[in-house]
């Protein structure tokens, strides 16, 4: 596009078809049927077996019950060299075999992301730009204030090709994010480290990423795990639950 047009710019309703433009509201919790089961089930975390007595600690905790947990720290003094901001945690993954229940805590991290994802914001497919009137009453007319039917070039977010490398980008998004944001180790099946995590106050090394996401998918992994770990990872440092479409 020649930057020397006078032809004004603007964006259609359908402009926003950034990485939340593809992504899913999740249910705070564990999904209906988890941790509280019938005295017939066994609810394993980590391998230990939880009694009946412990499996009522275990339950997702309610809204009302997240709020009073919360710890409200002020501060006085920002200093090099300390992390107030580190944040840490788990994400929980719930996994049937027959009557047994087993939860699988994962170590999370938010280490790091906050570069990654201004990255792969940066990285971001921009749709392609196309010649529209647009009328003074539509939306982008209103916008542009226009006066009378223009011709103006608009970006074209309905474009196939577009549409697929955006949903292309953001499945790399989300699995460069879970893969940053486990504080765990991950190898292959000839103890080769893909991933190293670092700990949960230092960035990860990714090695070899398709390779790490082949081992995830090979352990297991469903589409509701990487949603559930995008959406815990992402929420260490964010209130807003989302999960990207994976399919």
């Amino acid at each position: 596009m020649d930057r020397n047009s006078r032809e004004p710019m603007v964006r259609n309703d359908q402009r926003n078809l950034s990485h939340k433009g593809f992504v899913r509201q999740l249910r705070v919790g564990i999904s209906k049927g988890g941790l509280n089961k019938t005295k017939k089930e066994k609810v394993m975390i980590n391998g230990g077996e939880v009694t009946q007595d412990e499996e009522e600690q275990v339950r997702p905790m309610s809204r009302a019950e997240k709020r009073r947990e919360v710890k409200v720290e002020t501060l006085t003094r920002l200093r090099g060299g300390e992390t107030p901001f580190l944040a840490w945690g788990y994400s929980d993954l719930r996994v049937q075999r027959g009557e047994e229940v087993v939860i699988q805590r994962m170590p999370i991290k938010s280490t790091g992301l906050a570069e990654i994802m201004e990255q792969l914001a940066a990285d971001a497919p921009v749709p392609p730009v196309k010649k529209q009137l647009i009328k003074p009453d539509s939306p982008e007319g209103r916008e542009a204030r226009l006066q009378h039917a223009t011709l103006m070039q608009v970006y074209d977010t309905t474009d196939k090709d577009y549409i697929e490398r955006t949903r292309k980008h953001n499945v790399k998004t989300t699995f460069r994010i879970i893969l940053n944001g486990l504080a765990v180790d991950i190898a292959d099946e000839n103890d080769v480290i893909l991933v190293k995590s670092n700990g949960p106050g230092m960035r990860s090394e990714v090695n070899d990423e398709d390779a790490a996401l082949t081992v995830l998918k090979g352990l297991g992994f469903s589409t509701h795990h990487f949603d559930k770990l995008y959406t815990d990872i992402t929420s260490l440092t964010n209130t807003e639950k989302e999960a990207v479409d994976l399919e």
